[in-house]
């Protein structure tokens, strides 16, 4: 299993790294840890936090409705940017355009 296919599913954090070291996108986490099938529970905002400083990621960009303070990952020294979409196209859309501005 290739490190995209580990942490896109659930149970190990539903990320896709966009940029190596600096921009991950995410569809998780709840607020409070929920068990969404037999024994897969979605993850924390405290969950990500050691995952990500092991990525060598910097910022948080949510592509969903809030679900969780923010401040769990900026008072971790996270960057945390709000970009909602309704739909995956215009999550990916919105990716697109954010890598454009990053470079």
């Amino acid at each position: 299993m290739s490190r995209y296919q580990y942490h896109e599913r659930v149970e190990n954090g539903d990320l896709n790294i966009v940029v190596p070291g600096k921009f991950v996108a995410f569809s998780g986490p709840a607020a409070t840890r929920q068990e969404i099938d037999h024994g897969v529970y979605t993850w924390a905002p405290e969950n990500y936090t050691n995952i990500f400083r092991q990525l060598n990621v910097t910022t948080v960009v949510r592509l969903n409705k809030k679900s969780y303070d923010r401040r769990q990952f900026t008072d971790n020294g996270f960057k945390h940017v709000e970009m909602y979409a309704k739909t995956v196209f215009l999550s990916r859309r919105i990716v697109t355009l954010s890598l454009q501005v990053l470079h």
